[in-house]
């Protein structure tokens, strides 16, 4: 809960104790997700390159089910949303199928969340939704009509 509120630092140190009593406690799989969440806290508090190594070794730790979330951790939800190259969106596409597969609606649910949020920043950082510079005046807004008249990209 630290974490959504904002204080990444007290949430890195709780998560760093959680990780600790995971394997104190035996179970691999909480340890592995709890190191999952302290990586994704890591990168929110600009520590990308431990946060980084954090989410590689929950995924080395994990099997199965439990894989297939630390792979979407590690992919998808640990970055800003930014423009994809041309042909991306396979990696939620295959995510959101696995959640499916395992009966996982709250990861489904994320998987899909975080595709459509792909497709959104492709969508509107095409040239033509870009601002233009300020010689060729001001941003007119399309109407219908130019809207059809408009060549596909």
């Amino acid at each position: 809960m630290l974490r959504e509120y904002g204080d990444i630092d007290a949430a890195i140190g709780e998560l760093r104790i959680a990780r600790r009593l995971a394997h104190r406690a035996g179970s691999a799989s909480r340890e592995a997700d709890v190191l999952a969440t302290l990586g994704v806290a890591l990168i929110f508090a600009g520590r990308s390159v431990s946060g980084r190594n954090a989410l590689d070794a929950a995924v080395r730790q994990s099997t199965g089910h439990l894989r297939d979330r630390m792979l979407f951790r590690r992919g998808c939800g640990s970055a800003a949303p930014r423009p994809p190259s041309r042909g991306a969106g396979g990696s939620e596409h295959r995510q959101s199928r696995r959640m499916r597969a395992a009966d996982d609606q709250v990861w489904e649910a994320r998987a899909l969340q975080e595709r459509a949020v792909s497709y959104l920043v492709i969508r509107f950082s095409a040239p033509r939704y870009r601002r233009p510079p300020a010689s060729r005046g001001p941003v007119r807004p399309r109407t219908a009509r130019s809207w059809k008249q408009a060549k596909p990209p």
